[in-house]
């Protein structure tokens, strides 16, 4: 099927139309949007996968039933590491709430960020990686793995009201 040069024009100034709208829509001060993070996978949660599931496998190499239900276990240990590794997202929202989803499997946690009295930053060590801790209320701790620590504290630290960057 041919398009006619009249056609084609008019199909271009229509994307072109729609481009335009959608940089005004950006552009204005009354748009916002949901900012999400995703959690950084570490070689720890790489080797409790790999060695949750080669466990597994030995066991089920075993045949009896003791040896079976040890590796259907495993396994399922190993299906719940990797869902988490994965699915995990910190959603900081326009209504000035953290939303914690940690896959699935596992029921997500909201924070209201007005409730977050200090963001702090554990520096890694030999084995550890470097986490983001936020301390909610007065002896509350939850500490977090986002993939950009610096744009995370950021992000939190504005809708804290504290424009602090690292």
């Amino acid at each position: 099927m041919r398009v006619k040069g009249g056609e084609r024009k008019s199909v271009i100034s229509r994307i072109v139309f729609a481009n335009e709208l959608l940089l005004l829509i950006l552009q204005s001060n009354n748009f916002s949007m949901n900012r999400t993070f995703h959690r950084r996978v570490t070689l720890q949660d790489i080797a409790a996968i790999a060695l949750h599931a080669i466990c597994a496998f030995a066991c089920f190499w075993q045949h009896t039933g003791a040896w079976a239900i040890i590796g259907a276990c495993l396994a399922m240990t190993a299906l719940v590491a990797i869902e988490r590794a994965i699915h995990t997202t910190y959603v900081i929202t326009d209504e000035g709430t953290l939303h914690i989803d940690k896959g699935r499997l596992s029921r997500p946690q909201t924070i209201n960020i007005s409730q977050i009295e200090e963001v702090s930053v554990t520096k890694a060590s030999f084995l550890r990686p470097t986490h983001v801790a936020l301390l909610i209320g007065s002896n509350d701790w939850v500490t977090l793995l986002p993939d950009n620590n610096e744009a995370f504290i950021n992000e939190i630290n504005k809708k804290r009201g504290k424009d602090k960057s690292l």
